[in-house]
């Protein structure tokens, strides 16, 4: 016969396997998508008039089965300048990078002013075994879209901050087509910062010398006005 204290014990031992394989199931649906932060990134307007280019990528946090194939996904972006800075950066052109999630069929665009959101779609539907052609299962970090940035009215110096904005970041998958949160970026935080950019633009040679030019000509007028002041008045006989 049994000892009543050993079934106790394994009762109790059946009871944390439960649990624990609950807490196991429990923290799947944590499972997403991460929005990668892109660090600093350096821009010389006299080097690079055109502006530059940015890689944005994901990662996934978890890999169950199909949640991470990615078919549309819409981020909101927003870039504010340092203290003290001032000017404007805006997104000019979007293209699909190389190692992308999606695949260059792919239908990308952005639009806004302030804030531009930043919009992709695959645009295939998924085949009979469920696999969404030349889109593969998210399982390490991937590119997702190149941005090349720009300044509309070439007044931007300094430092800028890029934020994506959780009520305009929105993904969609296989499997869930209601839209998931970005883990990073979720419902109701605030913007989330993803990186800067540090802007330089040091003069022309041109501008140097018309700058000096003009300098010249100040001083040398003020040093006139000055000589006649100091210039006695005739004396009278």
């Amino acid at each position: 016969m049994s000892n009543p204290s050993c079934r106790k014990i394994e009762a109790l031992e059946v009871l944390f396997c439960l649990y624990m394989a609950l807490a196991v199931l429990s923290s799947s649906a944590f499972a997403g998508i991460v929005l990668d932060p892109i660090g600093q990134n350096d821009w010389d307007r006299n080097a690079n008039p055109g502006g530059f280019q940015v890689t944005f990528g994901i990662s996934p946090n978890a890999l169950p089965p199909a949640e991470n194939v990615l078919n549309t996904f819409s981020i909101g972006l927003m870039i504010v300048p340092d203290f003290a800075q001032n000017g404007t950066v805006r997104i000019q052109s979007v293209s699909i990078p190389t190692n992308s999630v999606f695949g260059t069929y792919s239908d990308l665009r952005f639009s806004g002013t302030a804030t531009q959101v930043v919009t992709g779609d695959n645009q295939l539907v998924a085949t009979a075994n469920g696999e969404v052609p030349g889109n593969t299962l998210l399982t390490a970090p991937r590119n997702l879209f190149t941005a090349r940035f720009n300044s509309p009215n070439n007044d931007a110096v300094g430092g800028f901050k890029i934020f994506a904005v959780p009520t305009l970041s929105t993904y969609f998958t296989e499997t869930n087509f209601d839209g998931e949160k970005f883990l990073n970026a979720p419902e109701g935080s605030a913007p989330v910062l993803l990186g800067s950019f540090n802007i330089t633009a040091v003069p022309e040679p041109s501008t140097l010398w018309l700058v000096a030019a003009v300098g010249f000509c100040s001083i040398h007028r003020l040093a006139k006005a000055n000589q006649r002041k100091r210039q006695p008045f005739p004396s009278v006989a």
